[in-house]
């Protein structure tokens, strides 16, 4: 175990070893490390590293979705994005909970959930939109909440619900999950 060893890390400080958590992490510093242990889905994360991270991945999303407002090539910018972000948020998440002292398959339940729901959601309308011959994107724009009105009072209410509530549930899972504290027996999970 490597506990008691140091390493300089981003900012040129001493910190903990790269395979132990990092409780005192700076903003920066945690994106940094949660890029460049992409790839790691052993040891584990500590609440800053993890949460520094979360912000960070969000912020940049924001950033993605108000230029995909206002100029719609960012879409392709906004969806390269998120496959780049999957994988290091999958690792960080499982490092986050073996910290916690669970195991990293507990990451997958939100995900289900929230994919579950999107596409429960998503569903109905794109029906709509298909149904009515849609390919013009500004008109897009305009007839997904017309057709997700017309879902809603066409008997899909049910279903378009249970979607938001699957999504729901699967945020309010990310952010219980990522709120667990650390355990000293989260160590096993070293390697």
């Amino acid at each position: 175990m490597t506990a008691n060893h140091t390493e300089s890390n981003a900012a040129g400080t001493r910190g903990p070893a790269f395979d132990q958590p990092y409780p005192n992490i700076s903003f920066k510093e945690a994106y940094v490390r949660m890029f460049k242990k992409w790839r790691v889905f052993s040891g584990r994360a500590s609440l800053a590293e993890y949460w520094w991270s979360v912000l960070y991945i969000w912020m940049v999303n924001a950033i993605f979705l108000v230029m995909y407002f206002f100029y719609e090539s960012f879409e392709y910018a906004l969806v390269g994005w998120l496959i780049v972000v999957i994988i290091p948020k999958l690792a960080l998440t499982v490092r986050r909970l073996h910290d916690a002292d669970m195991p990293g398959w507990w990451a997958a339940l939100p995900w289900v959930a929230g994919l579950t729901g999107g596409w429960l959601t998503a569903s109905p309308v794109a029906k709509v939109i298909i149904a009515l011959g849609i390919t013009d994107p500004v008109q897009f724009a305009g007839t997904a909440f017309k057709g997700a009105i017309q879902q809603i009072g066409g008997g899909s209410t049910a279903v378009v619900i249970i979607g938001i509530l699957l999504m729901v549930v699967a945020v309010a899972g990310q952010i219980a999950l990522g709120l667990r504290l650390s355990k000293p027996e989260g160590a096993r999970w070293d390697k």
